[in-house]
């Protein structure tokens, strides 16, 4: 089982860990510098009881009637929302992963949350986004045969 955890709390330090590697692997682009000491803190930080975020949703507002530009978080819920889609993408990684080692896994929600922050000893602002199984495949399938729904209920081409 991987217990996997979104943050909404590590993006300074993180930002600051990026620059370092970078930097250890040679010259970085100063578009990416700019990126993580300019940008991604003007993206994310969020101020004293959210207002900063607030003030940044009116100014995206119409600098956007004008121009293409990223919008959100504005606010902590947009924060962690924006936290678990990053976590879920490195879930699907993950699971990738496992499935080219021979191995299946299983996406888990439904499970206790408070608990299981419990039992891990996370810090507040820690949401576990989801849980994954994994291991072999049993032969015939846990319980039955591997269900699919039909592809186009689901993939729509334009």
């Amino acid at each position: 089982m991987i217990v996997c955890v979104a943050r909404t709390k590590t993006w300074k330090a993180h930002c600051r860990q990026m620059i370092e590697v970078l930097n250890q692997q040679g010259e970085v682009p100063a578009l990416v510098t700019s990126y993580y000491k300019k940008l991604a803190p003007f993206i994310y930080s969020q101020g004293p009881f959210g207002i900063w975020g607030q003030i940044k949703r009116v100014l995206f507002y119409f600098v956007g009637l004008f121009k293409v530009i990223p919008r959100g978080p504005f606010g902590i819920t947009e924060l962690e929302a924006w936290a678990h889609k990053t976590t879920a993408l490195a879930c699907e990684n993950i699971m990738l992963g496992f499935r080219a080692a021979g191995y299946d896994s299983c996406p888990m929600e439904g499970f206790d949350e408070v608990r299981v922050k419990q039992l891990l000893d996370l810090p507040s602002d820690a949401r576990v986004t989801m849980v994954i199984a994994a291991g072999r495949r049993k032969k015939g399938g846990v319980y039955g045969p591997r269900v699919r729904f039909p592809r186009e209920q689901f993939i729509f081409k334009i």
